[in-house]
């Protein structure tokens, strides 16, 4: 869930973005009541923080300054501000400074409750970890029994595509061979690879790819380092559902000069196929 779909939950509809407009696809994994400054101490990243900036009233700018650079370095979603007696408005300088850090300001009124947004926000979460734990036994289920049959790797492709609703593609640089459920997307001339950040589920390294064609034409794909062992573990990439422990990467990726791979995609950035057109 991001802010800008948090605002949608009834106790923030009537929330109004004061400043930070450009964080609003910041994603919230959690909600917690600001009482103190000592953000390093209990802030998580994803955070969204609701006050009445009572905490923050005896700061001076230097240190206005530094709390906003914690809550940046660890990744708070966003601020939720409610006016109480002794801080009726939002401080000007801590606008400018939400909007200088893409931390989005929200402004609620005075009769909505922090219980209220407590448990929207949270219930919100709590619904999506279980779509996602019900997701991952019923993936994690039609692994073991793909597994048990022993599958040749054609039968993995397939599982994958259907999957990952993309085409996918297995190399093997050692042996100069590739197998893919898609002959002109597998068709690439070049592959580079680009880490991605961790997900908080996900138990291995990926990378985004960038294929390139005879034809010119250039893909965007999901791609990790082939492994023995079948293992499964859902999350989210911008792609449909990705399969976890199938993937694997080395510390360092740049290029790829060797090794096996299997590749999903080409994707679309926003992760819908792409077709190339071949050589």
């Amino acid at each position: 869930m991001t802010v800008s779909e948090a605002m949608q939950l009834a106790s923030l509809s009537a929330a109004r973005v004061v400043a930070g407009q450009g964080g609003l696809g910041n994603a919230i994994t959690g909600a917690m009541v600001l009482e103190a400054t000592d953000i390093e101490n209990w802030g998580r990243e994803g955070q969204l923080l609701i006050t009445s900036f009572y905490a923050l009233r005896d700061l001076t700018g230097e240190e206005l300054e530094g709390f906003f650079a914690k809550l940046s370095a660890i990744g708070i979603s966003g601020i939720v501000f409610k006016a109480e007696r002794l801080v009726n408005s939002a401080p000007q300088s801590v606008a400018a400074l939400c909007g200088r850090y893409g931390i989005p300001l929200l402004e609620i009124p005075k009769e909505v409750k922090y219980e209220s947004i407590l448990m929207d926000v949270l219930g919100q979460i709590l619904d999506s970890n279980l779509t996602l734990l019900n997701h991952f036994f019923e993936v994690h289920h039609q692994m073991m029994a793909l597994a048990l049959r022993q599958p040749t790797v054609a039968e993995i492709l397939r599982y994958l595509k259907n999957a990952l609703h993309a085409d996918a593609t297995f190399l093997d640089n050692g042996r100069d061979r590739r197998v893919g459920s898609d002959p002109a997307q597998s068709a690439f001339v070049r592959i580079v690879l680009e880490e991605l950040a961790p997900d908080r589920y996900q138990h291995y390294q990926y990378c985004q790819a960038v294929l390139d064609y005879d034809s010119g034409f250039s893909a965007a794909a999901l791609a990790g380092e082939a492994v023995d062992e079948i293992q499964v573990q859902v999350f989210n990439f911008g792609v449909p559902c990705g399969l976890d422990g199938l993937f694997h990467l080395p510390e360092s990726v740049g290029a790829v000069d060797g090794g096996k791979l299997f590749v999903a995609g080409g994707l679309h950035p926003y992760g819908q196929p792409v077709h190339p057109c071949p050589p």
